[in-house]
């Protein structure tokens, strides 16, 4: 175990927090999926396109720079997968 070090004039909680925030700096991890994006499992069901099909589809559009995509968590099973929404 490390030594533990005394810091004057800062709390246990406010040395958590920035241990927290530190690791959440390098970590970044993926925010959950927003109001106005929609992920592939949800675009197959709607269109009754299989998952691979459904990712092509949303794909082409990316490249048409008509949606865009990011990396987040998936609403029905907290999972990484892609986002996707209209560019405005």
């Amino acid at each position: 175990m490390g030594e533990v070090m005394e810091v004057l004039g800062t709390t246990e909680a406010e040395l958590r927090a920035d241990i927290l925030a530190q690791i959440t700096a390098i970590c970044e991890p993926k925010l959950p999926i927003r109001e106005d994006e929609v992920t592939i499992d949800q675009m197959a069901k709607q269109w009754g396109y299989s998952r691979s099909t459904a990712a092509n589809a949303l794909d082409q559009q990316v490249d048409e720079g008509k949606l865009a995509k990011r990396k987040t968590l998936s609403p029905d099973t907290g999972r990484e997968c892609w986002a996707y929404r209209v560019v405005s």
